[in-house]
């Protein structure tokens, strides 16, 4: 039986080479930073890799992108966790840690 767990990792927009290691997992990550480069407030991207069966919610502050990867969860399950984290008003690490907890009911082991 596997775990859920939640990855997170930073890196602010300015700096070209972290922001690209931290989109690289992520398909159309070059289209993603222009979004990001763009943005005109913070904003909260999700998307989901079925062959991985990983979520990914990448929040941007205006100045910090942090991308959340949510491992072993189905569709339906990433879907659930979008819809609770679009009524949080302030995304951080415990808010999509508590966010996750919530949909799944269950404990949710965090890495940094």
């Amino acid at each position: 039986m596997s775990q859920t767990t939640i990855y997170s990792a930073y890196a602010r927009l300015n700096d070209q080479a972290a922001l690209t290691t931290l989109l690289a997992p992520i398909n159309d990550a070059h289209e993603l930073q222009s979004i990001l480069r763009r943005a005109k407030s913070p904003c909260l991207i999700q998307g989901y890799d079925p062959e991985t069966r990983i979520a990914r919610y990448v929040a941007f502050d205006g100045k910090i992108v942090a991308c959340y990867s949510v491992t072993d969860i189905s569709l339906r399950q990433a879907a659930e966790i979008a819809a609770v984290c679009d009524d949080i008003p302030l995304f951080s690490a415990t808010a999509i840690t508590t966010a996750t907890a919530s949909v799944l009911g269950c404990t949710i082991a965090m890495v940094q």
